[in-house]
């Protein structure tokens, strides 16, 4: 049985790919929700350069760093 499954880094590769204009700002989520793999928001104005720092998830962060030790 294969996953089907779309994953985070799908959804970004999806945003990032798209034609949306460089100048429209937004943030992907992680989401809990079960069957949601994220949220997209999207800003009407342009966010300073400290909100458009990239975020991650919990996971993720405990992914990136090593996992809980």
């Amino acid at each position: 049985m294969t996953n089907n499954k779309i994953t985070i880094d799908e959804v970004a590769d999806m945003l990032g790919a798209s034609n949306i204009p460089p100048e429209i700002d937004y943030r992907i989520k992680e989401c809990a929700t079960k069957g949601c793999v994220a949220v997209v928001y999207f800003y009407e104005d342009k966010l300073n350069d400290q909100d458009q720092k990239t975020t991650m998830g919990w996971s993720e962060w405990v992914n990136h760093n090593g996992g809980i030790k």
